[in-house]
């Protein structure tokens, strides 16, 4: 609606222009509109815009999609740190980890595994599950979950759930 107004507005002085001035001010139109119209009808989420939420110490967190900007998706990027994790754990829905940089050791089911740069893990629904950096280096995840909420029942069997953690979905 401001758009259209902003249009009618200039329409009007518009035709008292001289026509480098016109040129000039539609080519200010076009870099305005254009520039933003992506963010209306297709949402491109650019990562270094991200704020990053709260989570647990070693272990920083960026929510990339959620009910913010998707219907039924969730998918983050993190940063753990040598010796951080998660506890055990498990979700209503499955989770796919993709490591990204780095290497952590995965608790499956009580079955640990190391997962390296480029592999994936595909964690099955209500399985119980944990993460940790061994390495010095940071370990580099990207998580995606089907659905846009999947920690408002995750069920913690060891320790508990990050500190202000649901304040992200529950403003």
């Amino acid at each position: 609606m401001m758009i259209l107004y902003f249009l009618l507005m200039v329409s009007a002085y518009y035709r008292g222009m001289s026509c480098n001035l016109r040129l000039l001010l539609l080519y200010m139109i076009e870099i305005i509109f254009l520039k933003n119209m992506w963010r209306i009808f297709m949402p491109i989420v650019i990562h270094s815009e991200v704020e990053e939420t709260p989570w647990r110490e070693g272990y920083r967190w960026w929510t990339i999609a959620n009910s913010s900007n998707c219907k039924s998706s969730y998918m983050s990027i993190s940063l753990i740190e040598e010796n951080s994790g998660t506890p055990l754990h498990s979700h209503v829905s499955e989770e796919f980890i993709i490591v990204l940089e780095g290497c952590v050791e995965v608790n499956l089911k009580g079955n640990k595994s190391l997962v390296f740069q480029d592999q994936t893990i595909i964690v099955p629904i209500n399985t119980p599950h944990s993460l940790k950096n061994l390495n010095s280096e940071p370990a580099k995840l990207l998580t995606f979950f089907p659905i846009s909420d999947p920690f408002s029942q995750t069920k913690y069997i060891d320790g508990q759930s990050p500190k202000n953690f649901l304040s992200e979905f529950h403003h």
